[in-house]
């Protein structure tokens, strides 16, 4: 019966927001949204009450926020990060920069006296 699958679908938006996944509540939302506006448009809504539902899925995915965050690195369940390939390059990039230090453009050293090649 498409209100009970509205109402479970709405029930998991609920569950998603009280445990603060605003990301995952928001993409239930627009399920819910998408498949109560199909069964409007299907005529398995009574006409009488479609503009409410109609209002009410728009307003509820329109006032969820989903924010992308990094993982808190030693947080229970968060993998710890290791070195990629290009971050191991970039490390090796950064050494050879320090090495080079001081060094004039072409790495032969900075000249101080007149007469000095």
């Amino acid at each position: 019966m498409v209100a009970d699958r509205l109402a479970s679908s709405s029930d998991t938006v609920a569950a998603h927001l009280a445990d603060g996944s605003g990301c995952a509540a928001l993409k239930g939302a627009q399920k819910l949204r998408q498949a109560a506006l199909g069964a409007i448009a299907d005529g398995d809504v009574p006409s009488h009450l479609a503009p409410e539902l109609r209002r009410r899925v728009r307003s509820l995915a329109s006032a969820i926020t989903c924010v992308e965050t990094e993982p808190v690195v030693g947080q229970p369940g968060t993998p710890v990060p290791t070195a990629t390939e290009d971050e191991e390059a970039d490390d090796r990039e950064e050494e050879g920069r320090e090495e080079n230090a001081g060094r004039g453009k072409r790495g032969r050293g900075k000249k101080h006296g007149k007469n000095e090649k």
